[in-house]
């Protein structure tokens, strides 16, 4: 300190008298800066580390001029997102147009909405979805109630009632396909604790192992994903997650084809059905389900 200036060396002392805690004088480019310091236990390296906090400066003459606070206005405005939100009200109007007709009517289509809008952009838990939907610029023209308690009682109720079914079966398109995305309820991501994309105990981002489900609108049965021929047998894997096994001797033209042609597979009709085109073979995944 002897080297400091008078006035900087009686204005650091005053600083000292008020402060409870311990504090430094840095000299920093010829300037004079004061800091609080303290330590931390640092549980990687076993021992305590300095931390410092900034809490002033003073000049050459002796002044001390504290840390002024950030000021920060306060505002009544609010951030939401806009263009998925609006992305997903225009991608659901057959949905809002089947839920105004008599027959789908529901008291609780402004839940069932907003759900599907919350969870197709972000599949978080029924526990935050009442915060997700607040953030979206969708909220602002609709006020629904979809805490956690609430929403399980209109899923509920939803569930037993057999005019959903029928809406949901009047919004698939005849020939398609209608798919479960099982990745909010079920994630193999390292670690995972919660259902949130890529969170696990040590907040580490971690792909996620995405599970569909997926079933015919036609004949509301899964469809194959994946066939293979043994010298016995015809094992088909299903979309549910099931597996076929039936008896190769069910089918003539594979039981004497040559192991390269029962490799020759490729679904058709979205995996309704299997062809072995050069074997002259077509098998229906559902007189699969009825025979096996």
């Amino acid at each position: 300190m002897n080297a400091l200036p008078e006035a900087v060396q009686k204005a650091f002392q005053e600083i000292k008298s008020v402060e409870k805690r311990h504090i430094e004088l840095k000299i920093i480019h010829n300037d004079y800066y004061v800091y609080r310091a303290t330590s931390k236990w640092d549980r990687q390296k076993h021992k305590p580390t300095k931390t410092t906090v900034f809490l002033g400066t003073i000049t050459p003459d002796g002044q001390y001029k504290p840390k002024q606070p950030q000021k920060r206005e306060k505002t009544n405005a609010a951030i939401y997102e806009y263009g998925n939100s609006q992305l997903c009200q225009t991608l659901s109007k057959d949905i809002q147009d089947a839920l105004k007709e008599n027959k789908y009517q529901t008291k609780y289509k402004d839940e069932l909405l907003a759900l599907s809008i919350t969870r197709a952009i972000d599949p978080v838990p029924l526990r935050l979805v009442q915060s997700r939907w607040s953030k979206l610029y969708a909220s602002k023209n609709q006020q629904v109630n979809l805490t956690s308690r609430h929403l399980s009682d209109v899923l509920a109720e939803l569930g037993n009632n057999p005019q959903i079914y029928d809406l949901y079966a009047k919004l698939a398109q005849e020939g398609g396909m209608l798919f479960y995305d099982l990745t909010a309820v079920l994630s193999y991501s390292k670690n995972l604790k919660l259902a949130e994309k890529g969170y696990n105990s040590n907040h580490e981002y971690e792909n996620q192992i995405n599970i569909i489900m997926a079933f015919s609108t036609t004949t509301h049965l899964p469809v194959a994903v994946d066939v293979e021929c043994t010298e016995r047998t015809l094992e088909v894997a299903l979309s549910d997650g099931r597996m076929l096994s039936v008896p190769l001797v069910w089918f003539p033209r594979l039981l004497v084809a040559t192991p390269e042609q029962r490799r020759d597979w490729q679904l058709v009709a979205r995996g309704k059905a299997i062809a072995w085109a050069e074997v002259g073979e077509d098998i229906s995944v559902e007189g699969l389900l009825l025979s096996a």
